[in-house]
């Protein structure tokens, strides 16, 4: 089986649709990789360094916050960037980030 390589789904949008929409084809992306129908994600929140060396290393790196808002409405309160991994992901080892990016934060829209 071929390597997921998330350095390909670095998502910076600044529209929150187009952010929801490209992490839902991510996600289904990620499903036809793994050979499944869902994926749950769970969402991780960094600085833009921290999440850039999380994905580099597949692991995660520095200061991270999980939490359940989405990206394309996140408070960011945790940080401004964000890693997203199946909710179903061992995080002690190296982790499979599925997507990834610069949040959009709900209180600029």
């Amino acid at each position: 089986m071929a390597t997921w390589n998330a350095n390909d789904t670095k998502l910076v949008y600044t529209d929150p649709i187009t952010l929801y929409n490209a992490l839902q084809t991510a996600k289904n992306n990620y499903g036809r990789y793994k050979g499944v129908t869902e994926i749950h994600l769970k969402y991780f929140y960094m600085n833009e360094s921290d999440a850039e060396h999380s994905v580099r290393d597949r692991q995660l790196q520095g200061h991270f916050k999980e939490v359940s808002e989405c990206p394309h409405a996140a408070s960011g309160e945790s940080g401004d960037w964000f890693i997203a991994v199946d909710s179903t992901a061992d995080l002690t080892g190296q982790i499979e980030v599925v997507v990834w990016g610069r949040a959009i934060l709900a209180t600029l829209m």
